[in-house]
């Protein structure tokens, strides 16, 4: 069959014309072209363009959280410096008012407070026992010890009380202990601020079937005592004596008693400052029968004081006391202080400890600044 021929395509017109056919102006024909033509890209190279589009977005966003990061850390900086800076304007304000409070003795003022109070103790018949407590208070607190309210005079009982006030510790000793002691025991503080008072109280007890004292005990053996008065008499006595640190002394006296009984011993016992003596290396005491004894076999300045010798018998004791001084031993450095005195510990427990001592007699010709407790 015979193909009809393809009719011809109308060539498209760019002119623009109206309703009745006038020219009205020129169509710009659109271009039709491929996408590649269009964008100059290949699909290979947009990819590629739209990763590294993604990689500058991700690394956008990495840089702004790096730089969110170093902004924290120097605001935690300049937090920091100015604590620091509040704290230093903090401390000098407080040490400027500590200052002024120490210009202004009004504001130092206080009424007394007991850093340590005085316990309560038990202790056996002769023992002696110590009460001590610490104050504070401005002007310095003055202290009075008291005996069930009544006012202790050590000079009232010689040897008896003793009492001590040193660097705002107090103390008060009761030596040889006997029932009367049994007693409540108040301290007071008092200044021009107030008054405050702390108690402790001391009971004193026997040896279970101890025999008392002011008994006659009758004596074992071929020898008894009943009946008899004995008299004491301490004669050919040591004087005032004087020793040097590392020497030996002997303080001897005799002693006669009438009348005089075969194998009778008397009760001899040596004090230092009313602190009885026991026998050591030290200390060496010897009873002959008719002399007493007592050799320090190193002399410390320790052992300067007041020494006594105490005979007892069932009549009753004689006593004899005469001081002893020591002289300081040359130091092993030349000018350098001696050592401290006297050191003692009065009260030591699982939350403090309270250490004495006396200044050294020589200083090295300069003032003492401190100590050094090991």
């Amino acid at each position: 069959s015979r193909l009809s021929p393809v009719p011809k395509r109308a060539k498209p017109t760019y002119l623009a014309v109206d309703k009745e056919n006038q020219i009205i102006g020129y169509v710009v024909p659109i271009f039709r072209g491929s996408q590649e033509f269009a964008t100059g890209f290949s699909d290979t190279e947009q990819a590629r363009v739209r990763d590294t589009a993604a990689y500058m977005a991700r690394r956008d966003l990495f840089t702004t959280g790096l730089e969110m990061e170093r902004s924290e850390q120097i605001s935690r900086k300049e937090a920091m410096r100015e604590s620091a800076e509040r704290i230093s304007l903090n401390k000098r304000i407080h040490e400027h008012e500590e200052h002024f409070k120490r210009m202004n003795e009004d504001s130092l003022m206080h009424a007394p407070e007991f850093v340590i109070k005085p316990r309560s103790h038990t202790v056996w018949e002769k023992q002696c026992v110590r009460l001590h407590c610490t104050v504070s208070g401005w002007p310095d607190p003055r202290v009075i010890w008291y005996k069930n309210n009544v006012a202790i005079d050590p000079l009232a009982n010689p040897g008896k009380y003793k009492l001590e006030s040193r660097y705002s510790v107090h103390s008060l000793e009761i030596n040889r202990c006997d029932f009367d002691d049994t007693a409540q025991y108040r301290v007071s503080a008092m200044n021009s601020k107030g008054e405050l008072s702390a108690f402790a109280s001391v009971v004193v007890k026997r040896f279970k079937g101890e025999v008392d004292e002011s008994l006659p005990e009758p004596r074992h053996g071929p020898v008894s005592e009943y009946g008899i008065n004995f008299q004491t008499h301490i004669v050919d006595k040591f004087g005032v004596s004087f020793g040097r640190e590392g020497e030996t002394m002997s303080l001897g006296c005799t002693v006669i008693i009438y009348p005089a009984l075969h194998r009778y011993q008397p009760e001899v016992q040596w004090y230092r400052d009313d602190v009885l003596l026991s026998p050591s290396k030290w200390y060496h005491m010897h009873w002959s029968g008719d002399r007493a004894t007592l050799t320090l076999t190193h002399l410390n300045k320790e052992d300067e004081g007041l020494y006594t010798l105490r005979v007892t018998t069932k009549s009753g004791y004689e006593t004899y006391s005469a001081y002893v001084f020591v002289r300081d031993a040359d130091a092993e450095v030349e000018g350098a202080p001696g050592a401290p005195l006297d050191v003692r510990c009065l009260d030591a427990n699982k939350d403090y400890i309270i250490v004495t001592w006396k200044q050294p007699a020589v200083d090295g010709g300069n003032s003492i600044l401190g100590y050094f407790v090991d």
